[in-house]
């Protein structure tokens, strides 16, 4: 039987670091050494080639404490060799999954994948499928506002310091149009793009507002090929919720600026998602 590889292309604030926490702990599956790899995102979108520079200091940080670490004995020189030749990330994988009989699943799940275009993801099924995997998309989808406020609030949180309202309503009155945001959440680009590539067996949609029950992660596992592994909903990661209110007037000028993102998910997933799982602004 083949042996699976899950690319998991965001979006990032829906869910995807729970699903990487429960395939970590999946009898079948392993994911190698991180959630996040950003090899392809890095490589190939402008808004994130921050990565390799923050490898890079990695690196060279590491180097200082030990100068004689071998380059492939550290998780930072593994990433940086793939970004040298991206087939030595093909490979890895490949040897992974060969690595043991029960293994069925590896992958990676980068949400900002969700900004490359068809070039870059027929490059990376065309490699998956020379080295005998079949491929399996996953892009989970949250309410584009919900998704900004929620983005706000990690990277408020990640600088450590205190919020208000003020500051939250602020950072999101600055950002949400900005294009670390959008290419996180323009999901018509996105699935436009898929579409271009993968074939309809092979890409898995699910919305955030849906996703934490038990029937999701059965079709998810038999989308996988693998066995289900009882999920344990009562854990939570990166979670950003304050109870600062965000003002409903920002709320609208956001969903004013997604708006055709919203008109797309309509029209192609009908109008339970837009009216049910996604507020109306």
């Amino acid at each position: 039987m083949k042996k699976t590889f899950l690319l998991g292309v965001g979006a990032q604030k829906a869910g995807t670091t729970w699903l990487y926490e429960y395939l970590h702990g999946h009898p079948n599956a392993d994911l190698g050494f991180m959630k996040e790899y950003h090899i392809f995102d890095t490589l190939y979108v402008p808004e994130c080639r921050h990565w390799l520079n923050t490898y890079v200091q990695t690196a060279l940080t590491s180097l200082q404490k030990d100068p004689t670490l071998q380059d492939k004995s550290n998780y930072v020189f593994k990433l940086l060799d793939f970004y040298r030749a991206p087939t030595n990330y093909f490979d890895f994988f490949e040897h992974l999954a060969r690595s043991s009989a029960s293994l069925q699943l590896t992958g990676d799940i980068t949400p900002s994948y969700s900004a490359l275009d068809s070039l870059h993801f027929k490059y990376i099924r065309s490699e998956l499928i020379a080295r005998g995997f079949q491929v399996r998309v996953v892009f989970l989808m949250r309410d584009p506002v919900e998704r900004a406020i929620s983005g706000v609030r990690m990277r408020l949180r990640t600088r450590g310091e205190p919020t208000t309202a003020e500051i939250e309503n602020e950072w999101l009155r600055t950002y949400y149009a900005s294009m670390a945001y959008q290419i996180r959440a323009r999901y018509d680009r996105t699935i436009t793009n898929l579409e271009k590539v993968f074939e309809p067996s092979e890409i898995k949609y699910c919305f955030y507002e849906e996703f934490f029950n038990r029937s999701m992660i059965e079709e998810l596992c038999l989308f996988f090929d693998i066995p289900l592994h009882e999920p344990d909903f009562t854990k939570e990661f990166n979670v950003s919720r304050t109870s600062h209110v965000i003002e409903q007037s920002l709320r609208h000028e956001v969903y004013e600026f997604y708006k055709p993102v919203y008109a797309f998910i309509e029209q192609r997933f009908g109008q339970r998602i837009t009216t049910e799982l996604w507020k109306q602004y």
